[in-house]
């Protein structure tokens, strides 16, 4: 047998275990008969989740995150005062979210779309499309891979604001019929 007792209970912990069990109790209760009211309940918690972390995204800029938590307090679930100032937040974080357009061309001037795109070494598209590609705010490593010919490599800084930069990589892909007319190459522009 230990020397040592349980610590004494005092009304205050007495007071706090009733409380704990209290709203286990009770919130068994709602869950169980009106199931709407438990998800709104959750919703609203996901709610104050949501405006919170946008605000955290948004300072330490990552706008693309805090666009993201905002439309999920934007929504109907959360209450008007929180989704009026998520709503508020959506234009201004659409304005500050940078974009950038990659392109390549040969060594004739000709566009080259069959080219993989690598930022930071992650895959972010298949070909090259002309169509904006957003990021947050910072330096990136980006590589295009033809499909025939060699990876090239640059180095960016997209600042807040900065949309529809367009970032152009030079290749040594063979150029395509087209770019040649009876084996001459044809002007640059």
């Amino acid at each position: 047998m230990s020397d040592r007792t349980a610590p004494a209970a005092t009304p205050a912990r007495r007071l706090g275990s009733l409380v704990a069990a209290g709203t286990s109790v009770l919130l068994g209760l709602v869950l169980s008969a009106d199931p709407a009211a438990a998800q709104s309940a959750l919703d609203k918690g996901a709610c104050a989740d949501a405006f919170e972390a946008s605000q955290t995204h948004r300072r330490d800029g990552r706008l693309k995150a805090s666009r993201k938590a905002a439309l999920t307090c934007s929504q109907e679930a959360c209450s008007k005062a929180i989704r009026d100032e998520c709503s508020r937040w959506l234009p201004e974080l659409d304005a500050m979210i940078p974009s950038m357009i990659v392109a390549a061309k040969d060594a004739h001037g000709s566009d080259v779309g069959s080219a993989r795109l690598f930022v930071d070494d992650d895959l972010v598209a298949d070909r090259l499309d002309g169509k904006p590609i957003e990021l947050d705010p910072g330096k990136y490593e980006l590589r295009i891979e033809p499909a025939e010919g060699t990876p090239a490599t640059q180095s960016i800084i997209l600042t807040q604001g900065q949309r529809g930069r367009v970032v152009e990589f030079r290749t040594d892909v063979p150029p395509s019929p087209s770019s040649t007319t009876h084996g001459a190459a044809s002007p640059l522009p």
